[in-house]
């Protein structure tokens, strides 16, 4: 982890986006503080952030537990974010506890956001996201059906829209600024973060978990991602994913594989 870390800090430098130190408000309600094993967190949604949540909750409470038992984690009391401290007592905290977060690949990430909130219907965004996404891009109001993919990748490269699920990683917890002790990736998240603990002084039997909300169906995988890509022929959509993530795609060095 230490290499992928310099090569962030060198591509940071390289495309002059290094601001050490710079806290946004918006970035300050992005992390989790977790006074135990002096921990802060940085959560990028679709890149493994629930289940971090869970460790928090049960390293705060110090007890071990399924990881099926702890639901609705995002509204847990026992979390504090950095947000709702004094902006004296944030830089304090950010400068003497362990930062981390985790990177995913930016078409992985979006096809994830795309199968959790509109194929798996999630209520809030088919009541308030999917009936904008229909009345941007469909001539006819008045065909049915859920919001496809290729609507959805519009919406998130065209729409003035800032939610976190679809937001490019590097804004969501800006490496440039911040500097993480650790950047983890979704790919290798359950070794990575079980070193973290163990690094940490977590108790062994503390370890990340595999917990899948809609455990029916796989994670979203090279062939789901194939599948998805050879039903997007839009060339401008492919060319405004690639300009939308194009940080994401250098900072944490992901191939744009189209």
């Amino acid at each position: 982890m230490d290499q992928r870390k310099h090569a962030i800090q060198h591509m940071c430098e390289k495309y002059n986006l290094s601001r050490p130190w710079h806290l946004r408000q918006g970035l300050s309600r992005q992390m989790y503080v977790e006074h135990r094993y002096r921990l802060i967190f940085c959560s990028v949604p679709k890149a493994g952030c629930s289940n971090w949540i869970r460790v928090i909750i049960q390293m705060t409470l110090n007890v071990t537990m399924e990881a099926s038992k702890l639901l609705n984690v995002h509204n847990n009391p026992v979390l504090q974010k950095l947000s709702s401290y004094p902006r004296a007592k944030q830089k304090s905290l950010l400068q003497n506890y362990t930062k981390i977060m985790f990177s995913r690949a930016p078409i992985e990430r979006l096809i994830s956001a795309y199968r959790d909130k509109f194929f798996h219907s999630n209520p809030y965004y088919v009541k308030n996201i999917a009936g904008q996404i229909k009345n941007r891009y469909r001539r006819n109001k008045n065909v049915a059906g859920p919001v496809t993919f290729e609507e959805f990748a519009r919406f998130a490269i065209e729409a003035n829209c800032c939610d976190k699920h679809w937001m490019p990683i590097f804004k969501v917890c800006d490496p440039c600024s911040i500097p993480y002790d650790f950047i983890g990736r979704f790919e290798f998240v359950e070794t990575d973060a079980n070193n973290i603990l163990r690094f940490l002084g977590a108790p062994d039997d503390l370890q990340y978990p595999s917990f899948k909300r809609h455990s029916k169906d796989p994670r979203t995988n090279s062939s789901i991602i194939d599948d998805f890509l050879k039903n997007l022929k839009n060339k401008e959509i492919l060319d405004g994913i690639h300009k939308k993530y194009k940080m994401d795609f250098l900072l944490f060095n992901y191939s744009f594989f189209i």
